[in-house]
């Protein structure tokens, strides 16, 4: 969703900010933007940085970012603290968003509706992923399940204030 957006409003130097491509949610999104960038832009610069997946790790990411690859107009980053992290820091530098740089997130907390600016975003259904993590868990607890279970929840994307088109 996120590699697809940040194409069609003309972005063609992307970054993507994460954490550890060991933890299986990151590396997924790192492979999927990736796999969408070279496959509608392949021309498409794009950087990875990996760092704690925190505010602090999306401030020093965008940091290394802004002395590394000033020419990044697109950033995707692995969650939103990742996002708001990178926020701070380029508000620090006099980078404005979304004028110098489109900054997009994942999870859709709430606080990315009050940001400044509102971030898009990428929603993912907590509730309904809550619900299913209790019913597994009830099925191992009662012995009616015992294989592994893995299930995927669409997700979509929250268009706010935090990207526009070059």
């Amino acid at each position: 969703l996120v590699g697809e957006y940040l194409i069609r409003l003309g972005h063609r130097r992307l970054a993507h900010l994460t954490g550890s491509l060991a933890h299986p949610n990151f590396a997924a999104r790192w492979r999927g933007f990736r796999r969408t960038v070279r496959t509608l832009a392949p021309e498409c610069q794009l950087v990875l940085l990996r760092g704690m997946h925190d505010f602090q790790g999306g401030y020093a990411m965008a940091q290394g970012l802004l002395r590394h690859h000033p020419h990044v107009t697109g950033v995707f980053a692995a969650n939103d603290a990742i996002a708001f992290g990178a926020l701070a820091a380029f508000h620090a530098a006099g980078v404005k968003i979304p004028d110098d740089v489109s900054l997009v997130g994942f999870d859709d907390v709430e606080l990315a509706s009050i940001a400044h600016p509102p971030l898009t975003t990428v929603h993912q259904p907590v509730a309904e992923i809550g619900r299913a993590a209790v019913e597994i868990i009830s099925r191992h607890w009662h012995n009616a399940l015992s294989a592994p279970v893995h299930l995927r929840f669409s997700v979509s994307l929250v268009e706010r204030d935090s990207c526009r088109a070059i």
